[in-house]
């Protein structure tokens, strides 16, 4: 899907749900009452998000992406504002390990709470990104990670891992709060 504006108090924006269908959005400008998007499953399924945004319907609380952690995923590109949740929210109980699972060249702007949680089926990497978030950690590692060349200007940077590199990274924070925090 190319161009597509979603807009309003849509329970999700666009969503899948079955097993088989992989999706490729580019340009897109999602906001909706829940979730801007939604994507489940527990086999070889992708989903690949480019130059998007992704934004909260003012008076809620909603998480921008809610993707399983089964998908295969690449979100690249992509902004963020007035998210009242996580921006990317990599969360469920499928088993499926997926190919590959990286958000890079992404904004997180200083109206969004949580920026992303990592994928617990397998490594996320985490490349050029900008968190600006000022509230909550900017990155919660479920799994191994892998975070290069971001820049965080809010309190909290990284969180958790079991293998956690960060390498590259800026950390500014405006007052006290933790850059980096391992978890085991």
């Amino acid at each position: 899907m190319t161009d597509i504006k979603v807009s309003g108090r849509f329970y999700y924006g666009v969503t899948s749900s079955n097993d088989h269908t992989s999706g490729y959005f580019d340009r897109c400008d999602m906001t909706s009452y829940v979730e801007p998007m939604a994507w489940f499953g527990n086999v070889d399924k992708k989903l690949i998000i480019t130059n998007s945004h992704f934004h909260d319907t003012p008076g809620t609380t909603c998480v921008g992406l809610y993707i399983h952690p089964s998908v295969s995923t690449l979100i690249d590109g992509c902004s963020f504002s007035n998210i009242g949740r996580f921006c990317v929210y990599m969360n469920g109980n499928p088993s499926h390990v997926p190919e590959y699972s990286i958000v890079r060249n992404c904004t997180f702007d200083d109206t969004t709470r949580f920026g992303i949680k990592t994928s617990k089926n397998t490594q996320t990497t985490v490349i050029g990104c900008r968190f600006q978030n000022y509230s909550s950690n900017s990155i919660s590692v479920i799994n191994d990670a892998i975070v290069s060349s971001c820049v965080f200007e809010g309190h909290y940077g990284v969180s958790g891992a079991r293998n956690l590199l960060v390498e590259d990274c800026i950390f500014t924070a405006p007052t006290t709060g933790d850059a980096v925090t391992g978890h085991g």
